[in-house]
């Protein structure tokens, strides 16, 4: 039983030795198992109708995600993007995506039909719903950045003090 486990253990360093030798990341073997590339699904991401205030998920848990975004911190922003999407797809993602992308499909959006494909397959884990999600904090910060301008009135800012 020993022997087993030492060599369990042996192929395991083998295998995480591979993984940085061959310079290979989770993020990128994420999406090798998709049909699309990550540019592409971005690009798809973009041209659905989905807006959020009116997908109907939770605008709290998604600024969990738009502040890492607004501030450029990658490392909280993935983090972020692998919680919550899971979160606002059960709290209601699930069914305007799906329709959004029916409709892309239809209107032979390219990769829409793969994308729904994927989603019908893969959930919320498909790399598609993450773009959404990330689209939609993106769409959260602009919005933010307009709102702020607006309070801003010109060289008077308005500064939270804690």
């Amino acid at each position: 039983m020993l022997l087993g486990s030492a060599n369990r253990a042996a192929r395991k360093d083998e295998l995480s030795a591979s993984w940085y030798e061959a310079d290979t990341r989770v993020t990128q073997v994420v999406w090798l198992t998709s049909c699309m590339t990550a540019k592409q699904v971005n690009a798809l991401a973009s041209q659905l109708n989905l807006e959020m205030h009116t997908v109907g998920i939770c605008l709290a848990c998604l600024t969990f995600v738009a502040f890492p975004l607004d501030s450029g911190d990658e490392r909280e922003l993935k983090r972020a993007l692998r919680y919550f999407t899971p979160v606002l797809w059960e709290e209601g993602l699930a069914a305007p995506a799906r329709d959004a992308l029916a409709n892309a499909a239809v209107a032979g959006t390219t990769h829409a039909k793969a994308a729904l494909d994927d989603v019908d397959r893969r959930g919320s884990r498909a790399p598609i719903v993450r773009a959404i999600v990330l689209r939609l904090a993106s769409q959260m910060v602009e919005e933010m950045h307009r709102d702020a301008a607006t309070l801003s009135n010109g060289s008077r800012r308005i500064v939270a003090e804690y």
